[in-house]
Formats: C-alpha cells, structure tokens, sequence
C-alpha cells in the first residue's frame, strides 16, 4: 500500500477501516443470459471486484451480443464468450487488456469462471466457462487457480443441463478453437451454419429493478432506449414511466438519464451498489493498492494512468461523492 496516503489524509482511511464492520459495501450484481436455449441469470460474488468490473466492462459494452458457446468438454465445461456470429459470419469478441487472477472461490458444479491462456495466471480477459461438475481438484490448483466469479442461480443448471447432450462438432477447419463446438440441428452436410445451430446469446445484460427498464426485460438495454425514441411527442408523457425526470413530458432529458443509467457503473461505482461513495466505492479501491498495475478505467483507474492509487484516483472518488446513478 502507498504509505503516502496516510500522511495525506489519515482521518479518511482510519474512518473507513472503523465503519467497513458495520455497513456492507456492496450489494448482489446479477447478470442475464438471454439465450436461443432459455433465458437464466448468474450471481456475481462479491470477492472477485476486479474481475467483476472485466467482465461487467464487456457487458455493458454490448460485447456478448451474439457470441455463443464454442467449446464443450463433456462432463467438464462449457466455455464461451470468445467469439460471435452475426450476419452469417464468425468473428472475434471484443478484447480488453487483461485482469489479475483473483483464485477466492472454488470451481464447483454451477460457478463461472474465467478461462485464461496457459501457464499465464493472469491472462483471463472476455472468456468464460460454466463449470458443469465439481471441478475444484483440478481447477482451483492449476495455473494458479481459476477466478470463479459468480454462479449459475434458480433453474439455470437445468437449462444448462438440457444442453450438455447436445452432439459436438470438430468445426476446427473455421477456427482451431471450434474443435469441440456443441451444435444443434446440424446434419453436417456440407449446408452453411445458422445461427439457430449454435448455442447462442442474443444478450447478456446486468438484471436491474432500476427506473428506465421499459420493455420489462429485467435490465436497461437499447430497446428501452427504442421505446423512449418512440414516445416522444406525448405531453404530457403517454407511459409515466417514461417521464423519468418527472417534468410531465418525455423528451431529451429523459433518453439522456436513460442512457446515463445504462454507463452508471463506469463513473467510479466499484462496488456496484448504483452510487459512489466513501464506504463501499473508496475503500474497495484502497483495498486493491499494489494489484492493479495495468487496469481499466472500469476497473478503478479514474484518472487514466494505467494503474489505481490512493492519491490519483481513490481522491477523484471521494470528489464524486453524491453522485447516484439513476
């Protein structure tokens, strides 16, 4: 830890330690996958900040629209997140630098974790895995242990389940990663691959009871933007809830507080809780001194120097106090 802090401003981080006990600092993050094989949620744990703030990056960017599930190794995972398939095509996901390793919890039957490049502890960027068994003998130890980062919640194991019998596909002549591609359908013919074959995400988005969630998907997402765009005219407001700042109209104001609503979490919320604040948002950037060398500015770097520091970034948190997403 930067012991300059404590010459800087002592009281801020004595306070911090004295409270942690008593308040929580963070609240439960669920994230949808809206699939061509059933919608489920996964829980997000709470030990795994940094790769939390990875992977929710790719989410909220829109990044594993169409991706599907490319790998399955029976009775082992089932792995995605890597690549897409829009327009006929196959392409790659969106990659963002890499994130620390965070080893806290074990590979059971129904976690997710990140898949990662050998022998590189802390190579995990946009990829992840459904552990299908209790794979903590092998995982937790290999390669320093792979970051289990949430788990699958109310009946999506069955769903998950329903698919492990799909057959699979040595589809490695597209790509060497599809050697093992789980398909659904496919009479292997020669005829083209369609997306219906694939074990497909048409989204995963955070699920959210936050105001500005209008097509009732359990999260915020374009198409309520969509809606927003498509009720302007009405005065007063045809949907009051679409009138989100409450002025008796829908107007700019009201997509611009959706849209904020939608990027809330890139404003320094660490803890994911909707607000930046001392106890939950400053602390846990303090409590990651010395392990971010290298992160985003999701991941705590707010000043954009590639790294998180008290006297950088954790005083541009505490300046933004008050702020709440909508």
């Amino acid at each position: 830890m930067n012991m300059h802090f404590w010459k800087y401003c002592p009281a801020f981080f004595a306070a911090l330690l004295f409270l942690l006990p008593s308040i929580g600092v963070g609240q439960t993050q669920l994230v949808r996958f809206d699939s061509n094989f059933g919608k489920f949620d996964i829980e997000l744990f709470e030990n795994t900040p940094l790769t939390n703030a990875n992977f929710l990056t790719y989410v909220d960017a829109g990044d594993y629209t169409n991706t599907f599930l490319h790998r399955h190794a029976i009775d082992f995972v089932l792995q995605g997140g890597g690549f897409n398939f829009e327009n006929g095509q196959f392409g790659a996901t969106n990659q963002n630098a890499p994130v620390l390793n965070e080893p806290f919890n074990s590979n059971l039957r129904g976690t997710v974790a990140m898949a990662k490049l050998g022998g590189d502890p802390d190579s995990a960027s946009n990829q992840w895995f459904f552990n299908l068994n209790d794979n903590s003998a092998n995982l937790d130890n290999q390669n320093g242990g792979f970051t289990a980062f949430a788990e699958v919640v109310g009946d999506g194991l069955d769903i998950i389940d329903a698919v492990r019998g799909v057959p699979i596909f040595d589809a490695s002549s597209i790509t060497p990663a599809f050697n093992t591609l789980p398909l659904r359908d496919f009479a292997n013919d020669g005829s083209p691959l369609v997306a219906d074959n694939l074990l497909l995400f048409n989204q995963i988005v955070r699920v959210t009871s936050a105001l500005g969630d209008l097509d009732g998907s359990g999260a915020i997402s374009g198409p309520d933007i969509d809606l927003l765009y498509a009720a302007y005219g009405a005065t007063p407001a045809g949907d009051i809830e679409l009138d989100l700042d409450s002025d008796g109209q829908v107007g700019d104001d009201d997509r611009d507080r959706l849209i904020e609503g939608i990027a809330g979490t890139r404003l320094g919320d660490l803890d994911f809780d909707g607000s930046v604040n001392v106890l939950g948002d400053a602390f846990a950037l303090v409590a990651s001194l010395g392990t971010t060398s290298g992160a985003t500015y999701a991941q705590g770097d707010i000043n954009g120097d590639r790294a998180v520091n008290v006297l950088g970034d954790a005083f541009i948190l505490v300046g933004n106090l008050g702020f709440v997403a909508p």
